[in-house]
């Protein structure tokens, strides 16, 4: 048997924007020994700045984040301050303002290379957090009061009380822990890309039903010489994809403006695009033997509603705020403390799933049954408030404001 190297209370498998984020949560508690393991040799590359890629941040899980983040330089990003739904080739719409709901903005607009780099220089070098970097895990062995992970399928092994998972949709390490993974293929592409405008945005984030699917843009700050822009979540469909790829940009311009229209203004250039295939995937379980899975690593989301990033925040608000409980802080790993963490989840989860999935039911369906009831009811939230603060709230994530109390 190889020799344990090293030991620890808790061991996160993915150094990414959630790994990160819960291993400074947990070293600021001050009471656990943490090990980040990586697979990727640097921290985020370098890109050119209009081909950036963006989060929508709620105003809940921006608020968490910016708490702490606490140091001289804020979290940089574009407030969301108006939203607007529409339907294509309907009458159906529906907008939001700040001000209705007494906050500064509705979300914030963040750049992943940004967040990445901020949450970075915090937890490199912190005395609680040791990273492996790269590395891979290729083998796990549970015992009753550990969980032994061999790295690099080599010699090295070190033991946890505790293994998170956090490596996102495609994680080896939650297949080697034995969660199940099941997909819901929707039928559909996003292309991703960065649009510049011929005026500034004035904090407008749009979404737009179309026949093919969802169509957003988020606003960011100016990246170049242009006016505005905006960041582009495009559902398109498979058979679309080789060919919008392909596609002279002031071809793909023109398509884009004749799908959006000129609500946002005119559309004056566009970064080289990227697509992926759009699924709803999830894990049954979110806990086994001293393991948990988090983010993209327990769920995948359509990005209709721009949920996924916000879910895994409340995770690992959810997480953190379990094992600052003075309960756990002999074995955060215990039964008593995974299975209470996944019934808190349970709820919040669920919801959010269901609705994500029955938006891309309802709003990628030209039947003219849901056709007539999706209009109806954009156009009955555009005419009774209390309609309306619910989608905002679900926008803000202020039914999770409960779960930050007393966390940092």
């Amino acid at each position: 048997m190889a020799q344990i190297e090293a030991e620890f209370d808790l061991v996160i498998a993915g150094g990414g924007a959630i790994g990160s984020t819960l291993a400074l949560a947990l070293a600021k508690l001050g009471q656990y020994r943490i090990g980040v393991i990586e697979s990727s040799e640097s921290q985020l590359p370098p890109s050119n700045a209009f081909d950036t890629r963006v989060i929508a941040l709620a105003h809940q899980s921006y608020q968490f984040l910016t708490t702490l983040l606490a140091d001289e330089y804020p979290l940089l990003g574009t407030d969301i301050k108006h939203i607007h739904v529409s339907d294509r080739g309907h009458l159906g719409q529906c907008q939001l303002h700040h001000d209705e709901y007494r906050v500064p903005a509705l979300g914030k607009v963040v750049e992943i290379n940004h967040l990445g780099e901020r949450l970075y220089q915090q937890v490199a070098n912190h005395s609680a957090i040791q990273w492996f970097r790269p590395a891979h895990i290729s083998k796990l062995d549970y015992h009753s009061d550990t969980v032994d992970i061999t790295l690099d399928g080599q010699s090295q092994v070190i033991s946890t009380r505790l293994l998170v998972i956090t490596e996102g949709g495609n994680s080896s390490t939650r297949q080697l822990a034995g969660f199940e993974w099941q997909t819901k293929a929707y039928g559909q592409s996003a292309l991703i890309a960065n649009v510049a405008l011929d005026s500034p945005h004035q904090h407008w984030a749009y979404e737009r039903f179309t026949e093919n699917g969802p169509l957003a843009l988020l606003p960011m700050d100016a990246c170049g010489p242009h006016a505005g822009y905006y960041s582009l979540v495009w559902t398109i469909h498979p058979e679309q994809q080789e060919d919008y790829l392909a596609m002279p940009r002031p071809a793909l311009l023109r398509r884009l403006q004749q799908e959006f229209g000129y609500r946002a203004g005119l559309f004056k250039d566009i970064s080289q695009p990227v697509c992926y295939p759009l699924t709803l995937s999830s894990s049954d379980t979110l806990t086994r033997h001293r393991t948990v899975i988090l983010g993209n690593a327990a769920q995948t989301l359509h990005p209709i509603a721009g949920q996924g990033m916000n879910l895994g925040l409340r995770d690992v608000q959810t997480l953190v705020a379990q094992l600052s409980a003075p309960l756990n802080h002999h074995d955060p790993g215990s039964y008593r403390c995974l299975d209470t963490y996944a019934r808190q989840r349970c709820d919040d989860r669920r919801k959010t799933m269901n609705l994500t999935d029955g938006l891309v039911g309802v709003f990628s369906n030209s039947q003219q049954p849901l056709v007539f009831g999706r209009n109806a009811g954009l156009m009955s939230m555009a005419l009774m408030p209390e309609l309306r603060a619910k989608l905002a709230m679900q926008a803000m994530g202020a039914q999770q404001q409960e779960n930050i109390d007393g966390i940092l």
